[in-house]
């Protein structure tokens, strides 16, 4: 029943990072009443499947208290989603602006990954891993963990971009203090160049030094593989076309969401 929540919940937050992120591709400040609602119904649902996991028979000491993380971290996004207007005041008309454009979009996708990756966890039991330790597996998990680093900023970076964006298309005020978007862009896309490659080392290393019995298709595979499409197919489009821009920086914030799923799978294994 938990994993049943789990998945119900990180499909609602799917829908809800897809209503936030249309509305922020068309440079809207108005609130997003349907993605917000969408929000707090997955936000129900991950709470209720918390509460089930309490069971001793639930999701696990560690996954439990991943869970009650990601339900507090959608709580406050909500609550600054609901009331954060009154930080940033209101249009010359009265209404309302969305005062943290992208909290919605990223909370969402961030939680909803951490739904799903702990759906998956619950209704797939792990394997131990049998490798022994070797150098090519020491190598492996050190390109895949500095990879996963450098995605961060790149991650953060994008973020910062698409909000100075939004408030630029949007007449809102911006933050004088961060450098011009075309640094920030550039900056984030020489620090997912670099960690792609070593996520790509790790991921190569990893199958490597796994032997026979180990090289079959889990999870976590699964999901590491898609993080690395993803980050494959921006890249070649980046380089080969020049693509750029506030999508460009989006497809590299899923990167890294897909790939904080992955991360989650292996640390619950």
């Amino acid at each position: 029943m938990v994993h049943v929540l789990l998945a119900l919940a990180a499909m609602v937050f799917a829908l809800a990072t897809g209503l936030f992120t249309a509305r922020l591709l068309r440079f809207e400040v108005e609130r997003s009443p349907f993605a917000e609602g969408a929000m707090v119904v997955a936000t129900a649902l991950l709470l209720a499947a918390a509460v089930l996991g309490l069971h001793p028979s639930g999701v696990g000491g560690s996954g439990l208290a991943v869970l009650f993380i990601a339900v507090a971290a959608s709580v406050t996004a909500l609550v600054l989603l609901r009331w954060g207007h009154h930080v940033v005041g209101a249009r010359e008309d009265g209404r309302p602006v969305a005062a943290f454009p992208l909290l919605g979009p990223v909370t969402a996708a961030m939680v909803g990954m951490v739904a799903l990756a702990m759906a998956i966890h619950t209704a797939v039991p792990p394997k131990a891993a049998s490798a022994p330790l070797t150098v090519v597996t020491v190598m492996h998990i050190a390109a895949t963990l500095v990879g996963y680093l450098l995605f961060a900023p790149a991650f953060v970076l994008g973020n910062l971009y698409v909000g100075q964006t939004w408030r630029l298309k949007t007449k809102q005020p911006s933050s004088s203090r961060l450098p011009a978007l075309g640094t920030l862009e550039k900056s984030a896309w020489r620090l997912l160049t670099i960690g792609f490659l070593l996520y790509t080392l790790g991921i190569v290393g990893g199958w490597v030094s796994s032997g026979e019995a180990d090289r079959e298709l889990r999870p976590q595979h699964a999901v590491a593989a898609l993080a690395w499409l993803i980050y494959a197919v921006a890249l070649l489009r980046r380089y080969a076309f020049g693509w750029r821009g506030v999508r460009a920086a989006i497809a590299l914030m899923a990167g890294f969401v897909v790939t904080s799923g992955a991360v989650l799978l292996y640390m619950l294994r």
